[in-house]
């Protein structure tokens, strides 16, 4: 009779790594969207018309941090099937 093997863990440093790279890209995302549309319940103009190259940057830099939530998660997944095999 076999030993019964305990769930392996991922890395935490992998996991929260995915968490603060997830709210970063949601907190920029919510930026970029009040710069293209504004907020008339707030008084916030839209100020896309007036600076279009920081909101070219702004919106690679959103595309930028969701490639690196997807690359993070693969890891992750990547991490946790290999500590399975185990």
């Amino acid at each position: 009779m076999h030993p019964v093997m305990p769930y392996p863990r991922p890395d935490p440093f992998t996991i929260n790594g995915s968490y603060l790279i997830d709210s970063a890209a949601s907190s920029s995302e919510a930026i970029v969207y009040l710069a293209h549309n504004g907020n008339s319940d707030a008084n916030w103009l839209a100020i896309c018309q007036q600076f279009t190259d920081f909101c070219q940057r702004i919106s690679g830099a959103v595309v930028a941090f969701f490639i690196a939530v997807a690359l993070l998660l693969f890891l992750l997944v990547l991490s946790a099937l290999a500590l399975w095999k185990h």
